[in-house]
């Protein structure tokens, strides 16, 4: 009877091992390894960039070429050994994402990190599935989108669209339209020559416009602070809102107010009537006009 007992211990405890197994909780440790390339950027191309469980950086440098590094993380040195982070171009916009001779991509728990220097492009999008993103020096359209991770936009000639699941967002100097989603983060938006979009889930916003934008914004959070500097450019009609905290309006002083009441306040500035919206859940809203 001992034996039986033991002989059905042994075969449950079995079985469990080869689960755990499968799902990957016993996972083969990663090679890691940097891999480098290169090649021509022509005039006038797009740049898209796409990994999964790892970061991207693209910058903008003195140069001619697309260099490519990439930190890579996988389950063999054969991996390694094989793959291939040489940028393809297609003739109208240049692409990047890790491959294989087999034609497979990156598997279960692998990842690769990409670090770029370029020319001038007309056009960036950049797409991982958990990792950071950062975009510096570059123009035209930007689309960037992370599931998991902060995203940074410097200095950008062209709209932005960035999109994060769960990290801050923090976009300086851009001369275009910012469009700004994250579910669960901080947003940071200064210097927007464009119209101004920003809503977070949970976290607060930070926006200053640049001198010479008229404007419209939006900004709203579901839990967090919001504070916003408007341009001496700045026209049109503000709705600024909380459902939980204060309104202040500082250095405001050719604003009218249409209504005012304990948790909200319509405001008219200049000429034009267009609407923006100041909104927040729980937290304080704050309005002022940046210094001439």
């Amino acid at each position: 009877m001992m034996q039986k007992v033991m002989s059905r211990g042994a075969a449950i405890s079995a079985a469990v091992f080869l689960l755990l197994a499968l799902s990957g909780c016993f996972s083969t440790p990663l090679v890691k390894g940097t891999r480098t390339a290169s090649m021509a950027m022509p005039e006038g191309r797009a740049l898209q960039v796409e990994t999964r469980n790892g970061y991207i950086e693209v910058i903008r440098g003195d140069t001619a070429e697309v260099a490519v590094e990439a930190q890579v993380r996988v389950r063999s040195q054969e991996r390694l050994d094989t793959v291939d982070v040489m940028p393809v171009d297609d003739g109208q916009r240049v692409s990047l994402r890790p491959l294989w001779p087999d034609g497979s991509s990156l598997q279960r728990n692998e990842g690769v990190s990409f670090k770029l220097v370029v020319p001038g492009v007309e056009g960036v999008t950049l797409e991982t599935g958990n990792g950071h993103l950062k975009l510096q020096g570059l123009s035209g359209p930007a689309a960037l989108e992370t599931s998991n991770g902060r995203i940074e936009v410097r200095e950008h000639a062209g709209e932005v669209s960035a999109r994060t699941s769960n990290g801050s967002v923090v976009v300086h100097e851009v001369q275009g339209q910012v469009d700004v989603h994250t579910s669960n983060g901080d947003v940071e938006v200064r210097g927007a020559a464009g119209a101004v979009q920003v809503r977070t889930s949970n976290g607060s916003i930070e926006i200053a416009l640049a001198e010479a934008s008229r404007g419209p914004l939006t900004a709203i959070s579901s839990n967090g602070s919001v504070s916003v500097v408007l341009s001496p450019s700045f026209s049109g009609i503000l709705t600024l809102k909380t459902s939980n905290g204060g309104i202040k309006l500082r250095d405001l002083p050719a604003a009218r107010i249409i209504d005012s009441g304990k948790h909200e306040m319509k405001l008219q500035l200049g000429e034009s009537t267009e609407e923006s919206r100041v909104v927040t859940s729980n937290g304080n809203v704050t309005v002022r006009l940046a210094a001439e």
